[in-house]
């Protein structure tokens, strides 16, 4: 992207609306490529919760684990799409613990290894 020349009146109106904040945080952010066994233990990871929480009394705790780690990822506002799915915080928070216990007791059952 070409770099934009801001006149100062573009500038004031950016502090105020506190534009010019985000702008210099995401100038400043470094972002690191992963590495091929990183990808590669992601990719393993993506799989656990249809693996381990693939029936049918599982589908409210599945949901909460991948959507938890859909919104972490994306940095959404959760409270705000917890109130879409007319789902509390307490509520929510609890099924994901839920799915994320029932996945590490099949792991550590399976013996799967650290990486």
């Amino acid at each position: 992207m070409p770099f934009y020349v801001y006149d100062r009146g573009d500038l004031n109106a950016q502090l105020e609306t506190y534009e010019l904040e985000r702008m210099a945080h995401l100038r400043n952010r470094v972002r690191l490529p992963p590495s091929p066994a990183e990808i590669a233990r992601m990719e393993e990871a993506l799989h656990w919760p249809t693996a381990y929480l693939s029936g049918a009394e599982f589908h409210h705790v599945a949901r909460a684990v991948n959507l938890g780690s859909l919104w972490a990822a994306f940095d959404a506002n959760v409270d705000a799409r917890l109130k879409r799915l007319k789902l509390t915080r307490r509520a929510f928070n609890a099924r994901k613990l839920q799915g994320l216990r029932i996945i590490a007791r099949e792991l550590i059952r399976r013996r799967v290894p650290i990486r």
